[in-house]
């Protein structure tokens, strides 16, 4: 029992690793497998569901939101931004900043943030 855990552990130990470093794409990997090794870990499902891909569906009939002013002013002035990510409500630029985190904290801080618009300026700072 004991050798079964400690190899649950160094899995997880590896993902986690893989997590650190920002490599999502072989953290699913990795996830798959973990998976079929060890599926009554509730770690392991618990990572599989938080690194599941995102799905996004419209409901019929349902339009979303325009953003067709948040559009404009990054077509204007997201250029000025270059490796940053951008968060835009309206006409209005709510945070600028190359760390995501950053970003969406500014976000997150703003009166109707979950409105705005969040784009990755590509480019390299001055």
């Amino acid at each position: 029992m004991v050798s079964v855990l400690s190899g649950l552990k160094e899995d997880l130990t590896r993902l986690r690793d893989l997590l650190a470093r920002g490599d999502v794409k072989q953290a699913r990997a990795l996830l798959k497998e973990l998976e079929q090794r060890w599926p009554d870990s509730a770690w392991v499902r618990h990572y599989a569901q938080v690194l599941a891909r995102p799905t996004a569906s419209m409901r019929a009939g349902e339009q979303g939101p325009s953003h067709d002013r948040e559009h404009a002013w990054l077509r204007e002035h997201g250029p000025e931004y270059p490796g940053c990510w951008i968060a835009v409500l309206e006409d209005r630029l709510v945070a600028a900043d190359p760390d995501f985190a950053v970003a969406l904290s500014a976000v997150r801080g703003t009166p109707d943030g979950e409105r705005a618009l969040l784009f990755f300026q590509p480019g390299t700072p001055d």
